[in-house]
């Protein structure tokens, strides 16, 4: 099975454009916002802590006041700047033509998670769709990975997983899967079939 990261190889990161614009919907300046943001997003990420719930704490330490849709903080930047990598979207097309089993592993949060169901972005990937938000378990915690050999009854050895993040990558050999690194908005497609097909998936493409 290919285990795909989604933000970074399959759909663009928004991290730092999302920070950015809900710094300035708010008026606050980035450098006091930023440091909210990043430690609370790994927190939502696994349901500990609510969207709504982060807004309002920024809210009370800030003294600024929230917008009457206040989750259109989290969802506008997605709605206008998500998009998916054309030539991973290929890629992705030729493999399920080739029936190669395929799931997504995606550290995200809710209202994204939702986006991205609505829109059909996570359709090559069947049922096999694992979201931090939703299994309360985010990368590079061994524990994620382990999640996935259990749900899918695969041993770790049979679980490749494809990933823009050295440390997802490198935690993930760590517990026997076979890894990946690559980031679509860096290197080209062409370097990750290669490497898969070396792995022994075999890809072809239909005339």
């Amino acid at each position: 099975m290919l285990l795909f990261d989604f933000g970074g190889v399959v759909q663009k990161l928004l991290d730092d454009l999302l920070a950015r614009q809900m710094a300035q919907a708010l008026g606050i300046p980035r450098d006091v916002f930023l440091p909210l943001f990043v430690e609370a997003v790994p927190r939502i990420q696994v349901g500990q802590l609510s969207e709504q719930a982060f807004l309002e704490a920024v809210s009370s330490t800030c003294g600024v006041k929230l917008p009457g849709n206040s989750r259109s903080l989290f969802t506008l930047p997605f709605l206008e700047s998500s998009q998916l990598f054309p030539k991973m979207t290929e890629l992705l097309d030729e493999l399920l033509a080739n029936k190669v089993r395929l799931a997504v592993l995606s550290n995200t949060i809710p209202s994204h998670a939702e986006l991205n169901r609505s829109r059909g972005n996570y359709r090559w990937f069947g049922d096999d769709v694992y979201l931090s938000c939703e299994i309360g378990l985010r990368k590079p915690d061994p524990e994620s990975f382990l999640y996935i050999s259990g749900v899918t009854k695969l041993e770790s050895y049979n679980l490749i997983l494809v990933d823009d993040d050295s440390g997802n990558v490198d935690a993930a050999r760590r517990v026997g899967m076979q890894a990946i690194l690559h980031d679509s908005e860096q290197m080209d497609t062409q370097l990750l079939r290669d490497s898969v097909q070396r792995l022994g998936i075999r890809i072809t493409v239909s005339a």
